[in-house]
């Protein structure tokens, strides 16, 4: 970007792609920081240009938007996908699945700032928009299914959930296939659905299969940030189980799925160990690392060694300390 920004000058569609391609690099790589600085001034070169805006323009403050939904900024992430929505409907129609889709990212953000009644109204509204239009893609109706379901999921309105997360579970599967990491989030949104309920066995087959498909996709080459985000889905799933497991202690089908997510856990944690050992052993080093290494080597062994044995015969406090 630095090289080519002389010979851009004047140039300002080409300098906005150019600063927006690096902006979308940042944001593979989870820095959002840097993208949302680079995200704004994409923003500022398109929105200065004469004549007719770029038709990129609300793809971009959808990008800046998610960005800040990301980084917690709410408020401002709420004005822009408003701003983008209208943008959209200037565009396309107001009938247009582009509107729906923007205004599903907006009551995402809504909701996430604690606006429930108000998410709820949007999720509706974009859900009516997609269920009109004969072009709509299924994907597109099983996230807005989903997400509505997830709300009333939240507001504790489990029976209302329930159809709706259902419904985007056999669009999802129809549209990605059914080991897709959206069918996952489906499957898992279902089962916690049921677990709310008290249907413990219907609840733990559904909730098993998602963990399948994450634990699959964790073994594919993946970047830094794709690999955060399915750690972070398998995360919720392991604690929705570990909830249900608090909640129905005498459940024995429960038990066992909590220990097998546990050694689940515990296998990807030798694994990254074991990957790290060999990544740092294989650098060049100086003698003073050598040192150090050594040290480091024989930390991680009793480390391990700890892991693997439990606390035994240590209190709670002095295995934590240990």
């Amino acid at each position: 970007l630095d090289l080519i920004q002389a010979s851009l000058r004047g140039q300002n569609q080409l300098l906005a792609d150019a600063h927006e391609n690096l902006a979308m690099l940042e944001l593979a790589h989870g820095r959002y920081d840097a993208a949302i600085t680079l995200l704004r001034r994409v923003l500022q070169i398109r929105q200065s240009q004469v004549g007719d805006l770029p038709i990129t323009l609300g793809a971009t403050m959808v990008a800046l938007a998610s960005a800040l939904e990301q980084q917690g900024s709410f408020a401002e992430a709420i004005r822009l996908y408003d701003q983008a929505t209208s943008w959209f409907r200037d565009k396309y129609g107001p009938q247009s699945p582009h509107v729906a889709l923007c205004m599903l990212n907006g009551a995402r953000s809504i909701q996430a700032a604690g606006q429930l009644k108000e998410a709820e109204l949007v999720y509706q509204y974009a859900l009516s928009i997609l269920k009109q239009s004969k072009e709509t893609p299924k994907h597109y109706l099983a996230r807005a299914y989903t997400e509505l379901g997830l709300l009333y999921q939240a507001q504790g309105d489990y029976g209302r959930a329930q159809g709706l997360l259902q419904m985007g579970l056999t669009l999802r599967e129809e549209s990605l296939g059914r080991r897709h990491r959206l069918v996952a989030e489906s499957l898992h949104g279902l089962g916690w659905n049921y677990l709310h309920q008290g249907d413990v066995p219907s609840s733990i087959p559904i909730l098993w299969r998602a963990l399948v498909i994450l634990e699959s996709g964790l073994r594919l080459p993946l970047s830094e940030a794709r690999l955060a985000s399915l750690l972070d889905q398998q995360r919720a799933i392991e604690e929705s189980i570990y909830g249900g497991l608090l909640k129905f202690p005498a459940s024995s089908e429960l038990k066992q799925l909590a220990m097998t997510v546990a050694l689940l856990r515990k296998g990807r944690s030798e694994d990254a160990g074991r990957r790290t050992n060999r990544s740092t052993l294989a650098a060049p080093k100086t003698s003073a690392q050598v040192t150090r290494l050594a040290d480091w080597k024989t930390s991680r062994a009793e480390y391990e060694q700890l892991i693997l044995q439990g606390s035994g015969e240590l209190s709670a406090k002095d295995y934590s300390g240990r």
